[in-house]
């Protein structure tokens, strides 16, 4: 997984093992700002949610 800090764009790689259940905070390695990883369980809620709308988008553009 690849998380890009929103202060300086430095880019860090977590590998798929390391990512969290739950979500996490950490700090950038270069300029310490505070960067949030999504845990896996977070991670699952969005696909659901995002499996959902998209099925809801088809059933309207059908009609």
């Amino acid at each position: 997984m690849e998380i890009v800090c929103k202060n300086c764009n430095t880019s860090h790689f977590l590998s798929d093992d390391r990512i969290p259940l739950e979500t996490k905070t950490g700090k950038c390695k270069k300029c310490s700002a505070p960067i949030t990883v999504l845990g896996k369980n977070a991670i699952g809620s969005i696909e659901l949610s995002l499996t959902h709308s998209i099925q809801r988008l088809n059933v309207f553009l059908k009609s």
